[in-house]
């Protein structure tokens, strides 16, 4: 009963505080009008239900710019995204976060010419993307903000509305501090958390929650939803990892150690060899006892950057320059010891470095570390990327078994990640394979349950390693205030992402502690280009870029949102601004064709 009052009253206050739709005094300070000639232009505004507050904002200001506002809110991100891909919008809003410590991965997303969310063919902004691809950050700057220059403010394709900062609320009663990290861009890394009481490792299930349960598919390379993201980078491995700062490293990865030749054009792994794939039998996740090889990275990859490997491979434009890839034997010894890595030394010094390395074999059977006998992996790309090393973070990057992918497609029809094959009880086998530090065991509307991978990186011992607690369970909850009546009840023991309007809640609970960071999620509106008002129409396009006034989004979320010109400004700063101009937007409403 106790239980039952309290979530009652947290209701309440979580009323009164203000979380419900924005007011017109909390959107706008004073009145301004535009005075728009002849019919006023309508526009068809999609988005999802989580953003309704952020929708509700944007109508207002659009409406008092001239434009009547059609609102199409769909209920969740499956039926959102089909109204997209009909193209049923003439603004949608959205969100992308950077998370792989590179701006490029959203600009070469968005508006490069194949890319995996792109409405734009434009060479010259092709030519853009892939110079900023091959520079250093001091020299990217100035590209990017040319390319922001001529795709938000000339032509008007988005329509940035603010940056999120990232947080995490946990319960302290319950999870050791010392094990909690936030990473800037990854996902949350599952193998680091641990228990104040060490043994409830085996016992009790972390809890964890996510708003949407619906997974298109835990294919990594077909999928990049939010929904998907998190559970691919615990599920598969990769060749690189981040860590919680952005910094590129080998911890918690398949390599002992990478080098990067001079050029930037090669890229080289020396691999681990207690990393085994995991099955599920019995709803148990058990050791296949099939070592995670340098075959299965070729296949991985190659796999990866194949547009056409399978159906709705919506990653490949993230590999597209990556050229070759070759395992490595004993006959290119000399070429490693003769070519020059970044760091000045050779190649081979910089991999050998510190693991004591014989042989190269590309014979996955004689892989023996403790014997000194290694696998290399060699990545030739076919320009200079100095940013192939974030890339290869990414979770269509994760390295996936090509034995079992070949039999389940086999049997399939290459259908690998499919959730109709993930069971929904403890009965039964789970055709998904895992080589990373979990493996989802079972999945239904409410919430999908994890276990550890027995045979992850075995011989690593610090957090990167095998995950410290052996089962999670991650429930499906879209109402961020239930959400939070969960983690006050101890119903569950995590919780990212909070809205700043709970933090004085939150900070009240002697029970839950916050750790918070400048995130890299960027919110914005895209603009359709193919069809609609805003086809062949700049001058519409640039009187919403100006109509919007994201101080307005920094007020109602209480400071925990700030200003951005594009995803590239979480990362770095181009000194470009967006700003409300009414002035302008009467110039240019007024201009359209």
């Amino acid at each position: 009963m106790k239980k039952i009052i309290g979530i009652i009253t947290l209701s309440l206050i979580l009323i009164l505080g203000g979380c419900g739709v924005p007011t017109k005094s909390e959107l706008h300070d004073k009145d301004k009008t535009v005075d728009v000639k002849g019919k006023k232009p309508t526009i068809r505004f999609l988005g999802q239900a989580s953003y309704e507050n952020d929708m509700n904002i944007v109508k207002e200001q659009l409406e008092q710019a001239g434009f009547n506002v059609k609102m199409n809110i769909q209920p969740d991100y499956g039926s959102y995204r089909t109204q997209r891909e009909a193209g049923n919008y003439d603004i949608q809003i959205d969100d992308w976060t950077t998370v792989f410590g590179d701006p490029n991965y959203a600009m070469n997303a968005l508006f490069s010419s194949n890319g995996s969310n792109s409405l734009l063919k434009d060479k010259h902004i092709d030519k853009l993307i892939n110079k900023a691809s091959k520079e250093n950050p001091s020299q990217a700057k100035e590209t990017y903000k040319k390319l922001e220059d001529e795709v938000i403010f000339k032509e008007g394709y988005m329509v940035p509305l603010y940056g999120a900062k990232k947080n995490l609320i946990y319960d302290n009663k319950i999870l050791n501090k010392k094990s909690i990290g936030l990473p800037n861009s990854r996902a949350l890394i599952w193998q680091q958390f641990d228990y104040n009481n060490k043994q409830n490792r085996d016992k009790r299930p972390l809890v964890m929650t996510q708003q949407d349960g619906e997974l298109q598919s835990l294919d990594p390379i077909r999928s990049i939803a939010p929904s998907v993201y998190g559970i691919d980078m615990n599920m598969y491995t990769r060749l690189l990892t981040l860590d919680d700062n952005d910094k590129i490293t080998t911890n918690g990865s398949l390599s002992h150690s990478y080098a990067v030749n001079k050029d930037n054009d090669e890229f080289y792994f020396l691999l681990r060899d207690d990393d085994y794939f995991a099955k599920v039998k019995n709803g148990n996740a058990i050791n296949t006892h099939e070592r995670v090889t340098a075959d299965d990275v070729t296949f991985s990859l190659n796999r990866a950057r194949n547009k056409n490997s399978v159906k709705d491979n919506n990653t490949y434009n993230m590999h597209q320059h990556i050229k070759d890839i070759k395992e490595l034997s004993n006959s290119d010894k000399k070429d490693l010891k003769n070519t020059k890595a970044k760091n000045g030394k050779s190649v081979w010094e910089t991999l050998t470095k510190n693991n004591n390395v014989k042989n190269i074999t590309d014979n996955d059977h004689k892989v023996d570390n403790k014997k000194g006998i290694y696998q290399i992996i060699k990545i030739k790309t076919d320009q200079s990327m100095p940013k192939e090393v974030n890339y290869l973070t990414h979770s269509s990057a994760g390295i996936l078994s090509k034995h079992y992918v070949e039999q389940m497609n086999k049997a399939h029809g290459d259908d690998y990640g499919s959730p109709n094959t993930i069971p929904k009880t403890d009965v039964g086998n789970n055709s998904i394979v895992a080589s990373g530090a979990y493996i989802i065991t079972k999945k239904n509307n409410y919430q999908a349950t994890f276990q550890k991978n027995p045979g992850f990186n075995m011989d690593e011992n610090d957090k990167y390693g095998s995950a410290k607690i052996k089962n999670i369970t991650l429930k499906f909850n879209d109402d961020p205030n239930s959400a939070i009546s969960e983690l006050r009840s101890h119903s569950i023991d995590m919780l990212a992402d909070i809205d700043q309007k709970n933090f004085d809640l939150i900070k009240s609970d002697k029970d839950l502690s916050i750790v918070r960071k400048n995130g890299r999620k960027s919110v914005f509106l895209m603009v359709n280009s193919k069809r609609g008002i805003f086809k062949n129409n700049p001058h519409l396009r640039r009187a919403v870029i100006n109509a919007i006034d994201q101080n307005q989004f920094i007020k109602f979320y209480r400071g925990d949102k700030f200003k951005i010109a594009s995803p590239v400004t979480p990362l770095l700063n181009t000194g470009n601004e967006q700003r409300q101009n009414l002035d302008k937007v009467q110039e240019e409403i007024n201009k359209r064709n």
